[in-house]
């Protein structure tokens, strides 16, 4: 049994004050969270130091390096777009993911129409959302298959101009 386990976390080197774990019982683990605001963007290194006093040393401190990106990117595709907000399909989610005024979110939304999804540069955003779009081309589909599987994350918010829900799982399942 270990009891007053302290943890700590570092950023950069800048220790924060130390948390403690009560009490650990042979086999069992222990989760801690820790909120972690980091500075400045780019690559940050962040460690976690455990003063368990095991008598295994080699195991009491992790380092990883942490890329801190300076905004979110997403990306709106807007499947029926209005010049009246209460009937534009991204209106209300972009103000609340990016909302005017003086502050900053930290995200950086931007919208385009279905037809300019094919050439859109999706490497370029952390997040595509789909918002009540319409029946993607083959184009269309690949691109957003190739987004996701370096690593993009993909939201679908589906509406009348979706189509068919059986049909648009046809579109985007990949068996």
């Amino acid at each position: 049994t270990l009891s007053g386990v302290s943890v700590s976390v570092e950023v950069d080197g800048a220790p924060r004050p130390p948390e403690t774990i009560e009490r650990i019982e042979p086999g069992q683990t222990a989760r801690l969270p820790f909120e972690v605001a980091f500075p400045d963007k780019g690559l940050r290194e962040l460690t976690v130091r455990v003063d368990a006093r095991d008598g295994l040393s080699l195991d009491d401190a992790v380092r990883i390096a942490v890329n801190v990106k300076g905004e979110l990117a997403v990306l709106l595709v807007n499947g029926q777009a209005s010049t009246d907000p209460t009937r534009d399909e991204i209106h209300l989610v972009r103000h609340a993911l990016a909302p005017p005024g003086p502050f900053a979110s930290g995200i950086r939304a931007e919208v385009i129409e279905p037809a300019e999804l094919e050439t859109a540069k999706l490497g370029e955003y952390d997040v595509v959302m789909l918002c009540n779009v319409p029946p993607l081309g083959a184009g269309a589909i690949a691109a957003i298959e190739r987004f996701a599987r370096a690593g993009g994350g993909v939201a679908f918010f589906l509406g009348s101009e979706a189509g068919e829900p059986a049909e648009f799982n046809r579109l985007f399942w990949a068996e």
